[in-house]
């Protein structure tokens, strides 16, 4: 039994369950008016009923107590099925089934990033020996920033650089007192922001030829040396 429920599509076996439960719906239309229809009349006699009636009391309460249960249990199972309001199983079913499928939508997209991710650190990580191409970087300018954060300030230092005439600017946090970097210098560079868009535009990424990555290696080094020069020497901890 276990392996026939692993092998079983439940798109298909929701269609199917959806097709049997709207088969059985439709056949109760029929049988659904009749049993309301003989409920109503039960309840009609039961009430209206005198002393010259062929039925006791018993008899007739009886049967308008059947015909109702009958008519009610015929409705019920008509509406657990569609439900005008509710929607019933079909609707219950139909909503399961749009859940089902955003969540597949969903699994697939960070299946997707996960693949872009992993193939971006790869380029990242070839890159680190990558024979170095020539990128076009033309260096505009390189300064540091200081801004307040409360009681703190942090300090950043930045450059600007255009390749192919398009503007981009990077930045690094720094440690004021020691001058150095507060970040790995491998991951420096990596993510400068086009300041035509305001994107970020990712140095590497998956699928890159060797030149490709030739000329982003060649854009780190550039932006590592550019923000080093601006840093200045690295100083001693008091």
């Amino acid at each position: 039994m276990e392996n026939q429920t692993a092998n079983i599509d439940l798109a298909i076996l929701a269609s199917d369950v959806t097709a049997k439960l709207t088969t059985v719906f439709d056949g109760l239309v029929e049988i659904a008016e009749i049993v309301a229809a003989v409920a109503e009349a039960e309840k009609e006699r039961h009430n209206n009923r005198d002393r010259n009636d062929e039925k006791t009391w018993d008899e007739s309460y009886g049967d308008y107590r059947l015909a109702k249960v009958i008519a009610e249990s015929v409705g019920a199972v008509r509406q657990a099925i569609s439900h005008p309001t509710f929607g019933g199983s079909l609707g219950d079913i139909a909503r399961a089934v749009e859940d089902r499928a955003r969540h597949y939508e969903c699994a697939e997209e960070l299946r997707a990033r996960q693949t872009e991710i992993a193939a971006t650190i790869a380029a990242q990580e070839a890159g680190e020996t990558a024979l170095r191409v020539e990128s076009g970087f033309t260096l505009i300018s390189a300064f540091l920033k200081e801004r307040k954060e409360g009681r703190n300030k942090r300090y950043s230092a930045h450059v600007l650089y255009t390749i192919e005439g398009v503007l981009f600017e990077d930045l690094a946090y720094y440690d004021v007192k020691t001058r150095t970097f507060i970040a790995s210098e491998k991951s420096i560079g990596l993510h400068p922001t086009n300041r035509t868009t305001g994107d970020i535009a990712p140095l590497f990424r998956g699928g890159m030829t060797e030149e490709e990555i030739g000329k982003a290696a060649h854009i780190k080094d550039n932006i590592l040396s550019a923000l080093h020069a601006e840093l200045g020497p690295r100083k001693r901890a008091a």
